[in-house]
Order: structure tokens, then C-alpha cells, then sequence
């Protein structure tokens, strides 16, 4: 069975062990500003999550690992994933998702 991308769909059947989850044309930074899309959020250019403004949270891939930093703080790490970022934002700011 193979498997896609979760970003645009296409097939990682020929990509290497390290991008299992999304083609190697794209980034974690990738998968993290399509999971914030249907919470009506973004990534700023430096990292940080908006939503009506920018937060103090910011978003680092340090290894195969997302890591959520307010400033000097860990506040939350988990694989690269888009169900990474969703659990972090509906449990820190219990948002909802806007968009089907």
C-alpha cells in the first residue's frame, strides 16, 4: 500500500526514510503552516504563530522533532506532523477549527 503526501497528495513511494510523512520538495515548516490553515493561523516569516497578530510561541524543528518555544521555554515537542500541531493549539489556546 503506499502512502502520500500530506501536503499535496503525491505519492512517497520513491522519497527516502527521512520524508515519510510529506515529499521531499517540502519542509516540516510546510506541514506546520498547512495544519495552522484551518485555524485561520499562520506562521510569521521568524517562526512564530499568528492568529490576529503574532504570538510569543514560536515553532522550531530541531531534529525529526516540531518543538513549540515560548521564548527560553519548551512548552510543548512532538514528531513532525500535522496532528503534532493540532493537539499543541487545541490544548494551549483551545482554538477550534474554522474551515472544513
Amino acid at each position: 500500500m503506499s502512502k502520500n503526501c500530506a501536503i499535496c497528495g503525491d505519492s512517497l513511494d520513491t522519497d527516502d526514510e527521512l520524508t515519510k510523512t510529506y515529499c521531499i520538495g517540502h519542509t516540516p515548516i510546510d506541514i506546520v503552516r498547512e495544519a495552522l490553515k484551518p485555524y485561520g493561523a499562520t506562521l510569521t516569516d521568524d517562526g512564530f504563530i499568528a492568529k490576529n497578530g503574532p504570538s510569543q510561541i514560536q515553532v522550531v524543528v530541531k531534529g525529526k522533532r516540531l518543538r513549540f518555544q515560548g521564548g527560553a521555554h519548551l512548552m510543548a515537542s512532538g514528531p513532525i506532523a500535522a496532528a503534532t500541531v493540532e493537539r499543541f493549539v487545541e490544548s494551549f489556546w483551545f482554538w477550534k477549527k474554522v474551515q472544513p
